[in-house]
């Protein structure tokens, strides 16, 4: 399945598995049920431009960095205590979405940190 261009993956307190490094042409990515952590092939994804989570609680996976060809990031219905630092680093980032958990208005995060200052190229923040 080298041809796949988008990918959905909901499993239970998991990590996904090391060989989507072979998804050469891989654009988008969903990961929901609370990954725990993103493998390191994940950065070698060329064509990765969307990187979604559903479900996360507590601190966002560790494994941003890399992806530098981002160009979306969102987390939708997280629960979020804190933002890891790899994501201020993906310098190709134009947009960044959080969306509320499900019944609160909040993400879990008390404020937006200064951070995301660095973030030159982002021009959508939901």
């Amino acid at each position: 399945m080298p041809w796949l261009r988008v990918l959905k993956v909901h499993a239970v307190n998991s990590t996904p598995p090391p060989e989507l490094a072979q998804l050469r042409q891989l654009e988008h990515l969903e990961l929901g049920g609370g990954v725990l952590k993103l493998p390191a092939s994940l950065g070698t994804l060329p064509s990765l431009r969307k990187l979604s989570f559903n479900g996360l609680k507590g601190v966002v996976p560790e494994g941003l960095a890399p992806l530098q060809q981002l160009e979306a990031l969102a987390f939708y219905y997280c629960n979020l205590q804190s933002l890891d630092d790899g994501l201020f680093e993906l310098r190709g980032l134009k947009r960044l979405s959080m969306m509320a958990s499900y019944g609160d208005r909040r993400t879990g995060l008390q404020a937006l940190p200064e951070r995301l200052g660095q973030l030159e190229r982002l021009v959508e923040l939901n």
